[in-house]
């Protein structure tokens, strides 16, 4: 009795054990049937031309939510026409009556007279000092050419280191040539103007002439010379009529000096004074 429920026990387990062996290998097959019907999606990286997609949808999508921009419209104003211009009438006109001429220089000086007065000294004497007063007067043809008359009177006094040497080697000393009167001629060429400032707190308009001509020298012997004039200055405008103008000559001339005889002889003159310009011009 007790053999045949041992028996039966083991029957049921070895049953039971089959049945969940069966259970086990069916559930595994459907398992692979799914897998095979619905694989995993794959992890390869999205391929250049879906990322191309992905920013032109992105762009498109950023530019329908940008605001529009409101135009409006300009109506067009029509041009007047210009003027025509007779041009017989201004070869006819006047320049400062019926034109206003307009130029970079501030000193005017076409058609213009000028006078000059000022202090001359001689520069290339060491034993003797030559010096006086200078007069001027001149006429402007433009703002380039000008013709000029000039007149020098002077006087001569001897140097102190002269002055010592005479007393020393108790000598009296003569100068060979001695100019006292200087008049003459000259054109001017005005090359150059422009400005310049004065440390910064004043500004001057300037113009830089040269000059050439002729001149008759009275010395201290009482004999004329012929010289040649050769010159260069700078006239540092004041206003549109004045103007402080400072002048470098040259004279170049044979004189008879103390003793008799002819010496060739090379005066320097420095000159500074004061120019008026007239007629007056107006303001523009």
């Amino acid at each position: 009795m007790a053999s045949e429920m041992k028996l039966q026990t083991n029957n049921w387990r070895l049953g039971a054990l089959v049945f969940a062996s069966c259970w086990f290998v069916v559930g595994l097959d459907q398992n692979l049937a799914l897998a095979q019907s619905d694989p995993l999606p794959s992890l390869q990286p999205p391929s250049l031309e879906d990322n191309l997609i992905d920013i032109d949808s992105i762009e498109k999508e950023l530019e329908g939510n940008l605001p529009k921009s409101r135009t409006r419209d300009i109506p067009m104003q029509s041009i007047p026409a210009q003027p025509k211009v007779n041009y017989d009438e201004l070869k006819s006109a006047t320049p400062y009556t019926d034109l206003a001429v307009i130029q970079r220089n501030f000193m005017p000086k076409s058609k213009r007279f000028e006078i000059f007065g000022g202090l001359s000294y001689q520069t290339n004497d060491v034993f003797f000092k030559n010096f006086g007063l200078q007069g001027r007067a001149g006429y402007h043809i433009n703002e380039t050419w000008g013709l000029e008359l000039s007149l020098d009177m002077l006087s001569t006094t001897k140097s102190k280191e002269l002055e010592g040497i005479e007393g020393e080697q108790n000598l009296a000393l003569n100068n060979l040539v001695s100019p006292k009167t200087l008049y003459g001629g000259s054109v001017l060429f005005y090359s150059t103007y422009g400005k310049m400032a004065l440390w910064n707190r004043k500004i001057f308009n300037f113009d830089i002439y040269s000059s050439a001509g002729v001149a008759q020298i009275l010395t201290a012997q009482q004999t004329t010379s012929t010289a040649l004039k050769l010159g260069v200055g700078e006239l540092f405008s004041l206003s549109k009529s004045s103007a402080i103008r400072l002048d470098f000559s040259w004279y170049f001339y044979t004189a008879k000096n103390i003793e008799g005889t002819d010496s060739a002889v090379n005066n320097l003159f420095l000159t500074l004074g004061y120019s008026r310009f007239f007629p007056d011009v107006k303001e523009r």
